[in-house]
């Protein structure tokens, strides 16, 4: 007889072997059915009274990481906690920069007129009642009321004055000593004091070539009236305003400082000597000229040179 083997994998990792013997293709699948279904009673039974567990093998390697799962429901909101005490207040902060002005606003109206006061009284209106009245009011007795009696009475006169040359107040002149002027005649000339220093009238500074460098209304800024004749000499004309042809012209006060930083070429104020010589001129009665010399030592020579130019008050009479 022919026998077949099937072996069935059981559940539970059991395997068992099936014999079948040769009885034909029908028999041999009708006995193959009835031992499968007898073993699966077998493992029923089995799985109903599991077995005592074996014991706990060791633990193996941990696997890889999952994904992550989806993020959860957002939770419901917690209740508020109570407010805490207020902070101490915090240190003023700078004051802020000013803002811009605005711009003006516009003019409000106008106020309305104050009521008219009462009207006054005239000067000459001693009872204030509006009315001229003569016999209390007249006082300058010229028939009218008005403001010529509003003047006061004529005061007392008062002490005759001093002559300015009455030095005693005695009213007389005493030619010994109130003839200050030695005329002989003691009157109003006598009051005049004694001439003070002089001033100076004119006054210009002049550049080493000829420019007047200050000029003013009796010097002025003129090639005419400032300039360089050549080297050292120098031509100043004054305009006075005033007859002046009857002064001698050694009798005019002049003073002409060099100014030796400006010196051309440079040298030491004590080697330069200017020299001014006045000039007669018959053309103009008004105007003073002037020559003046920079002369150098100690080899005499002529330097050009800054200076300043002082033309003293005149000795006018």
């Amino acid at each position: 007889m022919n026998r077949a083997g099937l072996w069935i994998l059981l559940g539970m990792g059991t395997v068992c072997a099936i014999i079948c013997t040769g009885c034909g293709v029908d028999c041999w699948q009708q006995e193959i059915e009835d031992q499968i279904a007898a073993l699966q009673e077998q493992v029923q039974a089995g799985l109903a009274k599991p077995g005592t567990p074996g014991e706990q093998g060791p633990q193996g390697e941990q696997g890889p990481a999952g994904p992550a799962g989806a993020d959860g429901k957002d939770g419901r909101d917690g209740v508020d906690g109570k407010d805490g005490a207020p902070g101490a207040d915090g240190k003023d902060g700078r004051d802020g920069v000013d803002g811009k002005d605005g711009a003006p606003g516009a003019d409000g109206k106008d106020g309305r007129d104050g009521v008219d006061g009462a009207p006054g009284l005239a000067c000459w209106d001693l009872n204030g009642n509006g009315v001229g009245d003569l016999e209390t009011e007249d006082i300058n007795g010229d028939g009218t009321v008005d403001v010529a009696d509003c003047q006061g009475a004529r005061g007392d006169p008062g002490d005759d004055g001093l002559a300015c040359w009455d030095l005693n107040g005695d009213g007389v002149g005493d030619v010994e000593t109130e003839d200050v002027n030695g005329d002989g005649t003691v009157d109003v000339a006598d009051c005049q004091g004694a001439r003070g220093d002089p001033g100076v009238f004119a006054s210009a500074r002049i550049s080493a070539g000829g420019v007047n460098l200050t000029p003013s209304t009796r010097i002025p800024q003129d090639p005419n009236d400032v300039y360089r004749e050549q080297t050292g000499r120098y031509r100043v004309r004054v305009h006075t305003g005033m007859d002046v042809s009857a002064i001698p012209l050694g009798d005019i006060p002049v003073a002409v400082t060099p100014l030796p930083a400006f010196m051309s070429p440079n040298a030491d104020a004590d080697i330069v000597i200017p020299i001014v010589q006045p000039l007669d001129l018959d053309s103009d009665p008004t105007t003073l000229e002037f020559r003046i010399h920079m002369l150098g030592l100690p080899e005499n020579a002529y330097r050009d040179c800054d200076f300043t130019f002082l033309l003293m008050d005149l000795p006018m009479e």
